[in-house]
């Protein structure tokens, strides 16, 4: 704004004097000018002029000054009075009107009355001149109307709506939007287009609204060149209609509809070859190199932004979300269907491309609809066209999910439904048959590539839907769908698609032919350059090698994929796939122009097909298999092909294959790992070696194919010999033998059967047979003999194939736990092959190999069959590998190992081991560390630990080194999964493409070291007493043990952390049970005399204790705990401390505070009273944090347990007043009355109370928790005790306390210190006490810098309810502070978000209760009240109920009949989830408005009626037919309760159900005084409990609770239990209820909270309608004999009580403590559980249940409750007699069990009193005797220290018993 002057008028200036004479522009001037006719017209011009240049810092601001000094514009408005106008001065006048308006509606905004001014006067008076002008033949003219018109509608929305209802719209104003102009000037429409906009900018939501309804206005411009306007005014358009109508929420989604038309749309979308002017600049450098194209890229860009937020967007846009995918015959998503299919460049545009493809994505009901109406042609065709509209189609279908969402919906959908909804997204509709058939028929390879790239679509994605619905982890939590209905859809999906797809055989074929054309293509080829060139041009075939290549790779894919999805099109061809793998190798290797990823894809293939499409092993057109001139089998090339593939691709893909074909024989089904030896050994040969030894191995594998029992039969006989060889050797028969030799007959026949038997038919025939034990029985394949066999057969000159055989087989030696089998084999071959001819001079590498496995032979069996000279050892210097370098060690002796050159060269070549080279190497020296335990005794004492060390350390340095190739491994970046087609060509050259498994290797070698017989077996088997067989001396034994030990346990501290990462930790369940053994054999042989350092067993304990089972380390802590005092603690050896832990306290403390599971998860069954006894003992002898942590956590999660700790912790604690100690000492206070006790009787010593005086801030959390539970009444202390603590209390405390009160108090400690200050008036002050307080208390109550001070008003008005004119005085007093209080908060906490609410709402509802009359406060402090109220208060709520009409209900249950049309309706095949909701709604409104007040009335009447008087007179009830009614329809409910109830629905089900049950009992006892028993006995069955239990289960997610009663249903058949039917059609289920889900995440999470609320509520209910549910017959009596299939009615109704007990129980501990619920519950324990004896038996033996059930019992007497004792007597009589029956009915009760219970609870007793202090003073006993105790040492203890209390005397007239006489009476019965 420019520079004002101090007075127009008068204003001086500085110019030059020969200016002085032209006066400045300013308002007064131009008023002047504007009153002169004369110059009117030159103002207006100047005016004009002169406001486009403002608002300028250096120019005076004539617009402002004009509208102060006319505020009207009475001058402008002057000028347009006449009935002729000329049109040059209307420009001028409108202009200088629009002027004034563009500024007062932007920098002059604080002069928006002259705007409003102006739009009322010219809409009022000039509307019609305006849109008279637009008649006009000048442009300019028109423009200027309508620049002024969009001036006007800038000015608000009121001004915006007075413009639009005076707008006269007719088709020459929408006319206006086609007045363009060629050159590209300004013109009307781009004015147009600004005025029509300006409606939408500054118009409301209503306005905004109105103009999208008006056709004339915004469609016409977007309907009529939008392709050629300017850039800048597209951008305004788009800009515009994104923000102010597509992402304004107060748009509907109805209203964007009908605006984006398809013909709007398409016009937009006419954008994306937008050819107008680029006006506007960018931020882009391509814009100064080409305008044009730059512009054309951001307005397409703009355009495709726009269309992708309105299209694809349900949130802000206008497609709708149809849950049936288009499969209801809903008209769906129309406009964008009609849109789509007009776009005609989708094929052609990328942009375009992308819309259609993201529409579609967003929208897929109109995907099969749009390919049925699109323009674009699917028919196959030789035509560019016809391919680029497949890849739009592909392009279409891979946005989609590829596992489709159909899935994660909330309702049940029909399997046929459901199929087509999964075929929508996966299938084209266009791809059929024909389709398929035409495109390969078509002689052109491109096309076939199209055709069949469409198929390998289809089948991946169906491959994806296929494998998910088949993971029977995902539906075994399902409450939709079980495995069994997936299955059933895979195969009708299966079916489906192979109606559709091509055949095998017509697949096959166009392999053959393109195979074909390439042999006839070779041979043109020769023919070319021997003859006729140009002949043979013609007919070689044209297509590129490249494109070929694709092709075949594609096909052979295809048939991959055919086997995973459509299997039975494979079986139903009959082709021999084994032409495939002779078409890419010959006899001579892999064919070299063949493509390697050729190559890969028919391994691929041969790995994917089933062995049976194959001839492996048939010799084809060979009259000898022996002689070399016949064709090779299919084996044999394989083979070849293995040796000779120059890919680690192609090698690994055939060494799985080669692996595969021969498991498929059958012949190696136990011992498949074995062939991994053989080929890796064959890999590992030279190539000009490789031919013979293939040639050997593919006739030892035919022939032992074909003669398998032959060579297994030897196996099994080797291995029976080796037993019988063992047991004959054994001092103890057959104890060393690896196989029992009486079971190895069995075992042999039982694998026979096993073989030879089905998968389904194993269980048949016994349990499943254990891995060790096959490896026992067949420790070989039977390719071992075979080769044996063949070997001996060989020539001399095969020494290729000897050296082949002896490193194999060494291979296959170091992998035998035990070698005798093997050995005895080879020594039994090796006879024989001495005995051959062929034996002249035996190989180098069969006497080696002989020398070497004569080592494990023994020595009675051991043979020199060949000179030693023959076998010539190298040296360690000239051993290339690792294993070959340690079995030359081996061989050499102890000297060797034991040097440091072999050391040297074991770690360099360790160095550069491979990661395949480890399961061989590690199980290689396993297999020495065997043979050195076994041998132990053989060598001396040195060398043999020196040689069992040095293989221990080997093994550790190659688990640390493998371990390395794991952490290498993860710490390497994630591979980019590659793109479409990649996978059909491979990288060649790079160096390995195929990655090995290195976590699986890992666990393969550690398994072979964790799972070895001998390292299990010599852990701690000194300590465990439990050595293996041996011979070896006592020094020699224990040696051998200590260092067994010692190096496993080094072992077990390296691979635990990995396995436990590994999650395998199985692995080591033997070594910990093992310590868990030997842990507690030393705690019983040791225990009492601890050791001063920890035995190898607790070092070990200690060290791996985070990796124990819980169980076993439960076992081992127990154990520790439950030591004697002196075994925990030993004398201090430093001055000053009297005791310290002893090694076992030690391990107990180290244990406890370190292990990562708490005591809670067994709620509570961990810790009994004997164990909390040692771990007080811990405590009071080491006080260590982090024991007190542990045991704060503890007490935390079981308070109960505070009964259980001696009252000595209490007193330590108190000793150390730090955080956690009087945290622990809270506990205990609040939870056992001992405790309290003892804190009494420490507080009255004078020291401990100047302490609590001193470090009352300490000390404030304590004193706050013992004024808190000294309010209860406890009848197990002495009264007279308590007051005297409360009185010494008083006299230190309470002024202290008030004062602070009375200071500056935080939230924090406001709270707990104004509580303790409360509860000590209570208890102990009178009013005299409290003067001081009540007289400051109200001025500190107007304070709002903690409003806790107000929880002292309550107490304070009781202490004066005897002086009636101090309290008069102090209610009003508390008024007045209640209206400062409130007025300070208001006004301090402006904000309602930050105000404290529900503080103010507390002290509004005090107020209300102290004023009583207006005098209570002043005028002004009431007004000052209410204002601050008013003021800061809340593409208030009202709430309203419906109100239900009692004759109508009457009428529809009684007359209409309408119960008996519910279940008929609930019953019918097609209930779906929306019309079960509105049935219990109305099934809630029916019985509740039928009901009426008559239950009120019945509780009414339980109140006021004597015992003598009959209710049935005075109380009125439903009919009891009536009542039965509904609950048929209720149990007719609960029998579909598995549709997916969600919870608003449960809980009103739940409710209606409870209040049914609660009514049938009130009216079955009204029935039964007046001897009409009408109804049933049995509301609720075992099943409907289950039902609804598992309804609750389901929609809380209580997973537990589900597997459990799923198990139940599963096992048992009981279906009905989750609202299941066989019947299929059962499952129907309307979408309807997802198709009206809002997507909006507020509405979400409040319903998410709104939900756990109901489900809160439906626990309540739940817990209310179980206690109506009873056994239905006594389950003590013999139950009839029922068929195999149906479920025992007493097993299930043992369950029932079980499982219903048991959550109901937990719903109650959960909860706060509710005394009518628990008496409740109690009432049906006793009734439904304890009655029966087999129910009372499950409950027992439920651990949790009944740790549930003390912590219940605990809360009955400890808990803070309104009623007194005295009230409560009879609930808590009740729950001590059910105590004592389940505690009787478990047995093994302390000798004084009948003296206590008979002491405290007399059977005659009249005396409440003594019943009160009696059943307080047992529920002490009970909590000792039910965690486990056998004897009641701290009930005792209790009970003595009650006798010893002293007590004041009492008249005799006065006294009454009391606890002491109970507990005197305990003492005299006990001596």
């Amino acid at each position: 704004m420019g520079k004002k002057r101090r007075n127009d008028e008068s204003a001086e200036s500085d110019t030059p004097r020969k200016k002085e004479t032209i006066p400045e522009f300013n308002g007064t001037v131009f008023k002047a000018m504007l009153k002169d006719p004369t110059i009117a017209m030159k103002g207006l011009e100047k005016f004009i002029s002169t406001a486009k240049k403002l608002p300028r810092s250096d120019l005076y601001d004539v617009v402002e000054g004009y509208i102060k000094i006319s505020m009207e514009c009475a001058e402008i408005f002057k000028l347009l009075e006449g009935e002729k106008h000329v049109e040059s001065e209307m420009m001028l006048i409108f202009g200088s009107l629009e002027a004034i308006l563009l500024r007062t509606a932007s920098d002059l905004s604080h002069f928006n009355m002259v705007g409003n001014a102006i739009v009322k006067k010219t809409v009022f008076s000039y509307m019609k001149l305006l849109q008279g002008s637009f008649r006009s033949a000048n442009h300019r003219f028109i423009r200027q109307c309508l620049g002024l018109l969009c001036a006007l509608v800038t000015q608000g929305p009121e001004a915006a709506r007075e413009v639009l209802s005076h707008l006269h719209i007719n088709k020459f104003l929408s006319g206006l939007a086609k007045m363009k102009d060629k050159q590209g000037r300004p013109d009307v429409r781009q004015a147009f287009i600004q005025f029509v906009l300006s409606f939408v900018v500054s118009g409301d939501n209503t306005t905004v609204g109105q103009i999208l309804e008006i056709k004339e206005l915004l469609p016409v411009i977007l309907n009529t060149g939008l392709k050629e306007d300017r850039m800048s005014t597209v951008n305004l358009i788009l800009s515009t209609l994104k923000t102010k109508v597509v992402l304004n929420k107060a748009i509907s989604k109805t209203q964007k509809v009908r605006f984006f038309t398809p013909a709007v749309l398409a016009s937009i979308a006419s954008l994306y070859k937008w050819n107008g002017i680029a006006d506007a600049t960018v931020d882009d450098d391509r814009m100064s190199e080409n305008t044009e194209l730059s512009g054309m890229t951001v307005i397409r860009e703009l355009a495709h932004s726009f269309l992708l937020d309105l299209c694809c967007s349900r949130k802000h846009g206008i497609s709708f979300h149809d849950v049936s995918f288009g499969t209801a015959g809903r008209p769906g998503n129309i406009v964008l269907l009609q849109f789509l299919v007009g776009l005609k460049q989708a094929t052609e545009d990328e942009l375009v491309a992308d819309l259609v493809v993201n529409v579609l994505k967003a929208t897929p009901d109109i995907l099969s609809r749009y390919f049925k109406e699109t323009q674009y042609a699917y028919a196959p065709r030789l035509k560019t066209t016809w391919q680029d509209n497949v890849k739009l189609l592909k392009k279409i279908y891979e946005a989609q999910p590829e596992i489709s969402t159909v899935f994660q919906t909330q309702e049940v959908i029909p399997l046929p439904r459901l199929l087509s909804m999964v075929m929508v997204i996966s299938l084209p509709p266009v791809c059929n048959k024909s389709f398929f058939t035409q495109g390969l028929i078509l002689a052109n390879t491109g096309a076939h590539l199209t055709t069949l790239s469409v198929v390998n679509f289809i089948l991946k994605r169906a491959s994806k839907n296929i494998e998910y619905l088949l993971d029977k982890s995902v539906w075994c939590s399902s409450d939709l769908y079980t495995a069994e209905m997936m299955e059933d859809l895979v195969q009708q999906y299966r079916e489906m698609l192979g109606k559709i797809l091509p055949d095998m055989t017509s697949i096959i074929e166009k392999w053959q032919s393109l195979s074909k054309k390439e042999k006839a293509g070779s041979e043109e080829k020769k023919d070319k350059s021997e003859g006729d060139a140009k002949l043979t041009k013609c007919k070689v075939p044209a297509e590129d090698t490249a494109e070929v290549i694709l092709l075949k790779a594609l096909i052979l894919q295809l048939i991959c994929l055919y086997q995973k999805v459509v299997p039975h099109l494979v079986s139903q061809c009959k082709f021999d796939f084994s032409k495939l793998l002779k078409g890419i190798v010959s006899e001579k290797g892999i064919k070299e122009e063949i493509p390697p990823v050729l190559q890969h894809h028919v391994l691929q293939l041969a790995l994917d097909l089933p062995a049976s499409k194959f001839s492996w092993f048939r010799m084809q057109g060979a009259a000898d298999k022996d002689s070399s001139s016949g064709e090779k089998s299919v084996f044999y090339l394989l083979l070849k092909m293995f040796v000779s593939s120059s890919s680690s691709h192609l090698k690994a893909s055939t060494q799985m294959l080669v692996l595969k074909v021969l498991k498929d024989t059958g012949v190696f089904e136990h011992t498949w790992t074995e062939l991994e030896l053989w080929l890796e050994q064959l890999a590992r040969l030279e190539p000009n070696q490789q031919e013979t030894v293939i040639q050997f191995l593919e006739r030892v594998l035919v022939k032992l194919v074909c003669s398998s029992y032959e060579y297994t039969d030897k196996v099994a006989s080797l291995v029976q010999e080796a037993g019988y060889l063992q047991a004959n050797l054994s001092s103890q028969e057959g104890d060393t033998a690896s196989v029992p030799v009486s079971h190895i007959d069995d075992v042999i026949d039982m694998l026979d059967v096993i073989m030879e038997a089905s998968d389904g038919e194993l269980e048949e025939f016994g349990p499943a047979v254990s891995e060790d034990l096959i490896m026992q029985t067949f420790p070989f394949s039977a390719l071992v003999p075979a080769t044996l066999e063949a070997r001996n057969k060989l020539p001399a000159d095969s020494g290729m194939v000897y050296e082949y055989l002896a490193a194999v087989l060494s291979d296959v030696l170091h992998c035998q736990r035990e070698p005798l089998p093997l050995c005895l084999a080879l020594l039994q071959y090796d006879k024989e092959f001495v005995s051959s001819e062929c034996c002249t001079s035996p190989h180098s590498a069969i006497v080696c190999f002989h020398q070497y496995y004569s080592k494990w032979l023994p020595q009675q069996c051991r043979e020199e069959l060949f000179q030693s000279s023959e076998c010539h050892a190298k040296g360690l210097s000239d051993q290339t590998s690792y294993t070959a370098l340690m079995k030359a060690a081996y061989i050499q002796g102890p000297d060797t190992l034991l040097k440091d050159t072999f050391r040297k060269s074991a770690e360099e070549a360790l160095a550069s081991f491979s990661l395949g080279e480890f399961p061989v190497a590690i199980k290689q020296i396993l297999l020495y560390i065997r043979s050195t335990v076994e041998n132990f005794g053989t060598f001396s004492k040195d060398v043999g630990a020196s040689m069992l060390r040095t293989f221990m350390e080997i093994l550790e340095k190659m688990v640390i080194k493998l371990q390395g190739f794991q952490e290498a491994k993860n710490s390497e970046p994630a591979v980019v999964k590659s793109q479409e087609g990649s996978d059909l060509f491979l990288e060649l050259n790079q160096s390995s493409t195929v990655e090995v498994n290195i976590q699986q290797i890992l666990l393969s070698a550690l398994g072979s070291i964790f799972k070895h017989p001998y390292l299990e077996q010599w852990f701690l088997a000194l300590e465990l007493s439990a050595m293996p067989p041996h011979s070896l001396n006592p020094v020699r034994l224990k040696q051998l043990c200590s260092l067994m030990t010692d190096n496993i346990l080094v072992l077990l501290k390296l691979c635990a952390p990995v396995l436990q990462e590994l999650n395998h930790l199985e692995l080591l369940r033997s070594y910990m049970g093992a310590l868990e053994r030997a842990a507690l054999q030393e705690l019983v042989e040791k225990g009492s005399k601890p050791a001063k350092k920890h035995s190898r067993t607790f070092q070990s304990l200690l060290s791996l204790h985070n990796y124990m089972d819980s169980s076993n380390l439960r076992e081992v802590v127990s154990k520790l705990l439950l030591l004697p005092h002196n075994s925990l603690i030993s004398p201090s050896s430093s001055k000053g401390a009297n005791f310290e832990l002893s090694i076992y306290g030690q391990a107990a403390l180290q244990i406890l505070t370190e292990c990562k599971y708490t005591a809670s998860q067994d709620h509570g069954t961990f810790l009994t009273q004997a164990h909390l006894f040692g771990l007080g003992t811990l405590l009071l002898s080491c006080s260590k944090p982090a024991l007190e942590a542990f045991l704060l956590q503890f007490l935390s999660s079981e308070p109960s347990s505070a009964k259980l700790l001696h009252t000595d912790v209490l007193l330590h604690c108190l000793q150390r007043p730090l955080s956690d100690s009087l945290a622990i000492s809270s506990l205990l206070l609040q939870n056992c009355s001992t405790h309290r006790l003892r804190f009494e009787m420490w507080c009255l010593e004078p020291e401990n109370m100047e302490k609590l005086s001193d470090q009352s801030e300490a000390f404030l959390p304590l004193i706050n928790m013992y004024l808190r539970v000294a309010s209860r009444e406890d009848p197990a202390r002495p009264k007279d005790v308590q007051k005297d603590i409360l009185k010494a209390l008083k006299q230190v405390l309470l002024a202290k306390f008030s004062q602070c009160v009375l200071g500056n108090l935080t939230e924090e400690s406001g709270a707990q210190l104004t509580e303790t200050l409360g509860s000590l008036i209570k208890l102990s002050a009178n009013s005299k006490d409290i003067r001081d307080l009540i007289n400051s208390l109200p001025s500190a109550l107007q304070n709002v810098d903690s409003f806790e001070r107000w929880q002292l008003v309550d107490v304070i008005s009781d202490k004066l309810a005897d002086c009636p004119e101090e309290q008069e005085k102090w209610r009003k007093s508390v008024a007045t502070a209640a209206i400062k209080c409130l007025i300070a908060s208001y006004s301090h906490s402006k904000d309602q978000a930050t105000s404290p609410l529900e503080q103010e709402h507390s002290i509004l509802k005090r107020l209300q209760r102290v004023l009583i009359s207006k005098e209570d406060i002043t005028a002004s402090e009431w007004n000052n009240f209410v204002k601050n109220g008013l003021k800061y208060a809340q593409i208030i709520r009202v709430l309203c109920q419906a109100a239900h009409v009692t004759k109508a209900a009457h009428n529809l249950t009684k007359t209409s009949g309408l119960l008996t049309w519910i279940m008929q309706i609930v019953e019918k095949r097609n209930l779906d989830w929306q019309l079960l909701c509105a049935i219990i709604d109305l099934f809630h409104v029916l019985w509740f408005t039928a009901l009426g007040q008559k239950e009120k009335q019945v509780d009414e009447a339980k109140t006021s009626l004597s015992a003598e008087e009959k209710p049935q007179s005075f109380v009125k009830c439903l009919p009891p037919p009536l009542i039965s009614e509904f609950l048929c329809v209720a149990s007719t409910i609960t029998r579909h309760l598995g549709l997916g109830l969600k919870a608003a629905q449960l809980s009103l089900f739940l409710q209606t159900i409870c209040s049914v049950l609660k009514h049938r009992a009130t009216a079955l006892h009204v029935s039964k005084q007046a001897d009409r028993l009408t109804l049933h006995p049995q509301p609720l069955s075992c099943t409907e409990a289950l039902a609804l239990l598992h309804c609750w289960a389901s929609s809380s997610h209580n997973t537990e609770l589900l597997t459990q009663i799923q198990a139940l249903s599963e096992k048992h058949k009981v279906k009905e239990v989750m609202g299941m039917r066989k019947d299929k059609a059962r499952v129907k289920s309307s979408l309807s209820h997802v198709y009206m889900r809002k997507e909006k995440l507020a509405e979400d999470t409040e319903t998410e909270n709104e939900d756990k609320s109901l489900l809160t509520e439906c626990k309540l209910y739940l817990t209310n309608i179980f206690v109506h549910w009873e056994p239905a017959f006594q389950l003590s009596e013999p139950q009839p004999a029922l068929p195999t299939d149906k479920l025992d009615p007493s097993w299930l109704t043992r369950i029932t009580a079980h499982l219903v007990t048991k959550w109901s129980l937990r719903c109650l501990v959960e909860d706060s403590y509710d005394e009518n619920r628990a008496k409740e519950f109690l009432l049906w324990l006793e009734k439904a559980v304890i009655k029966h004896t087999k129910i009372a038996d499950v409950v027992l033996l439920d651990l949790g249940l009944k740790a549930d059930l003390l912590r219940l019992y605990h809360q009955a007497f400890e808990a803070q409750c309104h009623s007194s004792i005295s009230a409560r007597a009879g609930t808590l009589q009740l729950f001590t007699k059910i105590m004592i029956s389940l505690l009787e009915i478990q047995g093994n009760l302390p000798e004084l069990h009948q003296a206590v219970v008979s002491a405290c609870i007399p059977e005659a007793t009249l005396d409440q009193t003594r019943l009160e202090a009696g059943l307080s003073l047992l529920s002490l006993y009970i909590h000792e005797v039910w965690s486990g105790a056998t004897s009641a040492d701290l009930f005792l203890s209790h009970v003595s220290l009650v006798t010893g209390a002293k007590c004041k005397k009492v008249k005799s007239s006065q006294k009454k018993a009391d606890i002491r006489d109970i507990c005197n009476d305990i003492i005299t019965m006990k001596s």
